[in-house]
């Protein structure tokens, strides 16, 4: 039987550990789904690495709406972090 190392601490969070330790996930988002970067989005052939394309498409589509000249940005619901370790990789 499989058994997760502190699922009955109430401060364990199912959520975050599926999205971290078993499908290996950045973000917890759903992600962009461009059709243009993932042609079979309309398919039924999508699989857990489009969900991270989506996901780094999102990312990216997000930091380059920024303006050049902002400098401070507040990640409000920043989930696992992500989008945050990208912005301040940038400079932000």
């Amino acid at each position: 039987m499989f058994r997760i190392e502190g699922w009955d601490d109430q401060d364990f969070n199912l959520e975050l550990f599926v999205c971290t330790d078993i499908l290996k996930l950045n973000s917890l988002h759903y992600g962009y789904w461009q059709k243009e970067e993932l042609p079979d989005i309309n398919g039924a052939t999508l699989s857990l690495a489009d969900l991270k394309k989506a996901q780094e498409l999102y990312t990216r589509t997000l930091i380059d709406l920024i303006p050049q000249d902002v400098d401070t940005i507040l990640d409000v619901g920043c989930g696992m972090g992500d989008v945050t370790r990208q912005l301040a990789d940038r400079g932000h």
